[in-house]
C-alpha cells in the first residue's frame, strides 16, 4: 500500500533548491523509501544528494532507517526517435538502485546517514518489496 507520494524538497550542494519524488511504502511490515529523480529538478541530484535526503525522510516521516529499505529510481529518460520508438541507451534507461549507507548513527531525535553504496535492483525486486507493480515512468531529460 502507497503511504506517502509526494514532491520531496532538499537543499542540495551549496544551498540550491532541488527535489525528487518521495514514494514511502508499508508493505509486509517493513518500510520501503523509493527516492525519483524528475526531470525538472534543477538542483542538485537525489545521487549526490542522497545522504542528506534520506537523512531528511527519516527525520520528517519518524522512519527508523535501519527497519527501512532506500531505493533511488531513474525513470526513462531516453528521447524517442521520430518513429516514436525509444532507442537502446542503457545510461538512460530507467533503473532501481537499492542504496545502503555503511554509517547510521543517532543523536537524540536526530539520524545521520553516510557512506552510501548503491546496487543495481531488478524492477521484481522493487515490485516484491514495495507491494505493487511497477509501471514504466518516462521523464524529459533535464535540458
Amino acid at each position: 500500500m502507497n503511504q506517502i507520494d509526494t514532491k520531496f524538497e532538499y537543499l542540495g550542494i551549496g544551498g540550491c533548491a532541488s527535489h525528487c519524488r518521495l514514494r514511502v511504502f508499508k508493505h509486509g511490515g517493513g518500510v520501503v523509501v523509493v527516492m525519483t529523480e524528475t526531470g525538472d529538478n534543477t538542483g542538485t541530484s537525489v545521487t549526490n544528494a542522497i545522504e542528506d535526503v534520506a537523512t531528511l525522510v527519516c527525520e520528517r516521516f519518524s522512519l527508523n532507517p535501519q527497519q527501512a529499505v532506500f531505493i533511488e529510481h531513474y525513470p526513462d529518460s531516453r528521447t524517442p526517435a521520430r518513429d516514436g520508438h525509444r532507442r537502446h541507451d542503457a545510461m538512460f534507461e530507467e533503473h532501481f538502485d537499492r542504496v545502503t549507507f555503511a554509517s547510521i548513527t543517532r543523536e537524540g531525535v536526530n539520524w545521520d546517514l553516510s557512506m552510501p553504496q548503491w546496487k543495481r535492483m531488478a524492477r521484481e525486486q522493487v515490485e516484491r518489496l514495495t507491494g505493487i507493480v511497477w509501471e514504466t515512468e518516462y521523464e524529459p531529460a533535464n535540458a
